[in-house]
């Protein structure tokens, strides 16, 4: 049996088109929709419109061949290489591969590896100007205390010096970063950098200024001006990351944070080195230059707002008011607290409360006080990654890093109670923890503050990046501050073991609030 339908002739196009005619109201207009019905059956689509019947000489044109020739119109031609062109010359049967080729190559040359050149360009500025103005912070603290001493300044009075940074950036970053949209983001950037070097150059002249009132009076000014100029320079730059790397946001940050700890942990060798070589002014005398130089490198940086972007017109400033008294925002808040008062217990009592009583070599101190930085540097990019691959996730991340802070500082004690005593491998342990939890703490809860703010209803824009990065270095200078001042004084009056354990139960405080708010975000 033959399966195979034999063709079927399509009947007269007269008959057809006499067959519409007759409902149509006038002789005129049935003329015009048979031969309009008989091009459109030509070509396969069906009966005709009454309204968009072509004409006879037009319909005759186009039914010349088999298959009509798609006729690029105007509107066609400038949407050429587009998505919409493309499907339309797969279903015409005319693809144009080297159009489509040439428009990839364009893409391939806009985009290198992760990010643009202008992304590549700004990230090596901004991580090039973390670097630097770490490296010039770290050089303060470790030897500005024997000059002090030769000047005649108490223990108290050169404290109150060293902290003085950390209470000028409480009180003036929450101001930089509200009106950071006012100052301009390249402006803040460029000043602070050029800024820090020359308060950095003035802090290496501090031997020729006279001891007494004169020397403390001039070293608080630099200390201040220091941090003022700092804090432009960190407020933009985190500024910086969220308009320029939006989803990439976390990443880039943990970057900026790895070239901050690998400052702060090989600062203090390089500089003793300068010392040994060209006395206390070298250093200063190096790093500042270099800061001043970067100057010529930022005033090549993007403008304030991403190319392609226009800034709204009745947009408003956003208020400290406006982000603080968001609710879920102050868990985090308070972990940048902590964080940062841990960091500042250890940088005070690490040498004379825990690795004095091993009798280890100089060279042996030096590492082990740098391996909280070293594994903080290593930590960071990770963190950064996870929570720019899960961003709903952020305070879970949150909640593990601070179980291993709490951990670390459980062992380090260690907590009273505990059968085991305190040894060089427990020590090393418990900074390594310390490093990773403490960098998941800082990187994770600025991208979960951000996006609370978001969630809050605040704009995702220049205003609100400067806000949350004042306040996130204005609570890390408060703690900082905080932590270096009171430790002493616990240490003396309880001792270190007791105050460890303070510092567990700050961490366990952070671990249960973000148990549960992690738990709420999950359901």
């Amino acid at each position: 049996m033959n399966h195979v339908r034999p063709p079927r002739k399509d009947p007269p196009l007269r008959s057809i088109s006499s067959s519409y005619s007759s409902s149509l109201p006038s002789a005129a207009s049935s003329s015009s929709s048979a031969s309009g019905s008989s091009a459109d059956i030509t070509r396969g689509y069906g009966p005709p419109l009454s309204h968009s019947t072509p004409s006879v000489d037009q319909s005759q044109a186009e039914d010349t061949s088999d298959y009509p020739v798609c006729k690029p119109t105007t509107e066609s031609k400038k949407l050429l290489g587009t998505r919409k062109t493309r499907c339309r010359r797969e279903i015409n049967d005319t693809p144009e591969p080297r159009r489509k080729k040439r428009v990839s190559v364009m893409e391939d040359e806009e985009r290198l590896w992760m990010f643009t050149k202008r992304q590549w360009f700004l990230l090596l500025v901004v991580c090039s100007s973390t670097f630097t103005s770490s490296f010039a912070i770290c050089l303060f603290p470790p030897f500005f205390p024997k000059l002090a001493q030769q000047k005649g300044c108490s223990s108290t009075i050169f404290g109150l010096i060293i902290g003085m940074n950390c209470l000028t950036t409480f009180l003036v970053t929450p101001y930089i970063g509200k009106k950071l949209r006012t100052i301009g983001i390249k402006f803040a950037f460029t000043s602070g950098v050029f800024a820090s070097g020359v308060c950095c150059v003035l802090s290496g002249l501090l031997e020729w200024f006279p001891p007494g009132v004169p020397f403390i009076l001039v070293a608080i000014l630099v200390r201040v001006a220091h941090a003022t100029a700092n804090a432009l320079a960190s407020t933009a730059n985190f500024a910086y990351i969220g308009l320029e790397f939006p989803n990439e946001m976390a990443k880039v940050f943990a970057w900026t944070r790895t070239c901050m700890n690998v400052a702060q942990m090989f600062g203090p060798v390089v500089s003793g080195e300068l010392i040994e070589e060209g006395g206390f002014k070298l250093p200063f005398f190096v790093m500042g230059t270099l800061q001043v130089c970067m100057t010529m490198t930022c005033c090549l940086l993007p403008p304030d707002e991403p190319l392609g972007t226009e800034r709204p017109k009745d947009s408003k400033e956003i208020t400290i008011r406006q982000v603080v008294s968001i609710p879920a925002i102050w868990i985090t808040f308070i972990t940048f607290i902590f964080s940062t008062m841990s960091n500042g217990f250890l940088s005070i009592n690490l040498e004379p409360q825990v690795l004095r009583q091993f009798g280890l070599r100089e060279s042996y101190v030096g590492l082990l006080f740098g391996l909280k930085d070293g594994t903080n540097s290593l930590a960071s990019p990770f963190w950064g990654w996870l929570c720019d691959r899960h961003r709903n996730n952020t305070k879970h991340f949150i909640f593990i890093s601070s179980i291993l802070a709490f951990i670390s500082f459980f062992i380090l004690g260690p907590f009273p109670g505990l059968p085991f005593e305190r040894t060089v491998g427990t020590v090393i342990l418990s900074l390594s923890l310390n490093g990773v939890g403490i960098g998941g703490q800082q990187v994770a809860g600025v991208v979960d503050a951000m996006r609370e703010a978001v969630a809050a209803g605040l704009p995702d824009q220049a205003g609100l990046h400067g806000c949350v990065a004042g306040l996130w270095t204005s609570l890390s200078g408060i703690g900082r501050f905080t932590s270096r001042t009171g430790s002493g004084y616990l240490v003396d009056t309880i001792g270190f073991r007791n105050t460890s354990a303070v510092v567990v139960a700050l961490h366990a405080f952070v671990v249960s609030d973000h148990h549960h708010d992690a738990r709420t975000t999950a359901q």
